[in-house]
């Protein structure tokens, strides 16, 4: 059965504080559509996410015999900032030394 994209949401978001984002691409399944919407067209691919992705949940109509239904994706809108990798390098280092904030 495939994962729903809020049950997709729900496990990056409990593994984000684990894992240091370049890591995420482990947190998708191989059957999960990845949508690159960053361009004028949506370019469509299966199993990895680019580095510095951000990637939000979103949905893919498909046609059945009883109608049609949105399908869970994983939609990239954009790409994490350095100064973004910066903060979450710290973070990491924050953590993994138990310094309290």
């Amino acid at each position: 059965m495939s994962t729903s994209g809020a049950e997709l949401l729900r496990q990056v978001k409990s593994k984000i504080a684990e894992v240091d984002p370049s890591e995420v691409n482990e947190l998708i399944d191989e059957g999960v559509t990845i949508v690159d919407v960053r361009g004028s067209e949506p370019v469509t691919t299966k199993g990895a996410i680019p580095p510095r992705a951000v990637v939000i949940p979103g949905t893919l109509p498909k046609r059945f015999a009883a109608g049609e239904f949105g399908t869970p994706c994983a939609l990239i809108i954009g790409e994490r900032s350095e100064s973004t990798d910066q903060k979450t390098s710290l973070n990491a280092a924050l953590r993994e030394h138990d310094v309290a904030v």
